[in-house]
């Protein structure tokens, strides 16, 4: 296919209308909702093996797929000890229809999926994860949290059009940048960023770098209890979390 070649079809009841509107931003052609099928963005040919690709939504029925992508993304970066999500919290945070979630979603999700030559059958081969923050300086952001590809699909392509895709939906969102980290060992993924890409390290104009800083789950716990010991009783009203 030429260009994008973007048509979104089979959308899901639940996000038709968010999808339809921001479908018509994307200049695609959309077919009647069908509530048993994902939104379905970009189809791919791999000339080099002759394989098509669909990039789609992901859906519930996906999901342990992508959880066991994220696994193998973690070993790959040696960090297989910090992988400790269970499945089905990562399904209630999709939000998704079938979920079992009631509140907003936490992510989305964009899934490749490989139509093999010679069966029937559709196998997921890569997913891209994502969210929209928000810069108090510039505006609406989209943050990749993961973006992967199986190893015997990464010949011809797949992992630059998803990419290209990313740009494309953050471009229509509106984002003011789209932004992703990568472990400073991994210098053949640099090198595609940096040179496929023309993305850049981030460097502020006077030459600062800003530093990754967090505090996990156990601090987490005992700030809390800091603050509450601190004030003399624990909080009685919080904000709902669906406004957060």
């Amino acid at each position: 296919s030429s260009g994008f070649g973007l048509q979104a079809h089979r959308l899901a009841t639940r996000q038709g209308r968010s999808a339809l509107s921001l479908a018509a931003l994307l200049g695609m052609s959309v077919s009647p909702c069908d509530p048993a099928g994902p939104m379905v963005w970009d189809t791919f040919h791999n000339s080099k093996t002759g394989q098509q690709f669909t990039l789609q939504d992901a859906q519930v029925k996906d999901l342990p797929a992508v959880h066991q992508m994220v696994k193998d993304l973690a070993i790959y970066e040696k960090e297989e000890h910090q992988f400790t999500l269970p499945l089905e919290q990562f399904v209630r945070d999709s939000g998704l229809p079938g979920s079992g979630s009631t509140e907003p979603p936490r992510f989305q999700c964009l899934v490749a999926e490989q139509s093999p030559k010679d069966s029937p059958q559709a196998e997921l081969v890569g997913f891209a994860l994502y969210f929209f923050t928000y810069s108090t300086w510039e505006g609406r952001t989209m943050y990749l949290e993961d973006l992967y590809v199986k190893p015997e699909a990464r010949v011809g392509g797949l992992g630059t059009r998803m990419m290209y895709l990313m740009a494309k939906i953050a471009s229509v969102r509106g984002c003011c940048r789209l932004q992703w980290q990568c472990l400073d060992w991994n210098e053949t993924a640099l090198s595609f960023y940096y040179n496929k890409l023309k993305a850049e390290e981030r460097v502020e104009s006077n030459k600062s770098k800003w530093v990754n800083i967090w505090v996990k789950r156990d601090r987490i716990q005992e700030m809390a209890a800091e603050f509450d010991a601190g004030n003399g009783r624990q909080l009685k009203r919080l904000r709902p979390e669906s406004s957060a």
